[in-house]
């Protein structure tokens, strides 16, 4: 059944509650199995990217595509609880990113480890009050880093 002819039936109240449930379970199979899709953009050997919506846009990444063939692959997340969530399950992603007020939260619990800006080119280039942002660095290491 299509959407529209599904909508127009709870409306009108002719969908009997066996349809209902039918189109429900498709429906929920569908959204379930979206994650086992095989993703086209990056190889399976490309860093992973754990952000918010929006940073896998191929606009941002054009020099990181043109050096390495591909873009990282990208999983998103809804909020930070929710990343915290599933990086304190397991998920090890090679890229994640937190604002600055939870950075003492995720370092004591592991999630991220200290920086070697060394490897930053442009470092010394940054705005000198978002270098030393407070409360991110950790026992004289910087454990994160502004990126927007």
């Amino acid at each position: 059944m299509n959407s529209q002819r599904f909508i127009d039936g709870v409306k009108r109240g002719k969908l009997s509650r066996r349809d209902f449930h039918k189109e429900l379970a498709a429906f929920g199979i569908g959204v379930a199995s979206i994650p086992l899709v095989p993703r086209m953009a990056a190889a399976a050997d490309d860093p992973t990217v754990f952000a918010w919506s929006g940073y896998e846009d191929p606009g941002f990444h054009s020099q990181y595509e043109a050096q390495h063939g591909s873009l990282p692959n990208f999983l998103q997340f809804g909020d930070e609880d929710e990343a915290f969530a599933k990086m304190r399950a397991g998920f090890q992603p090679a890229f994640t990113m937190a604002c600055s007020y939870k950075a003492p939260h995720w370092y004591d619990a592991g999630i991220i480890k200290p920086i070697d800006v060394s490897r930053l080119p442009n470092f010394d280039d940054f705005v000198e009050l978002l270098k030393d942002v407070p409360g991110t660095q950790f026992d004289g290491q910087r454990a994160w880093v502004c990126m927007d």
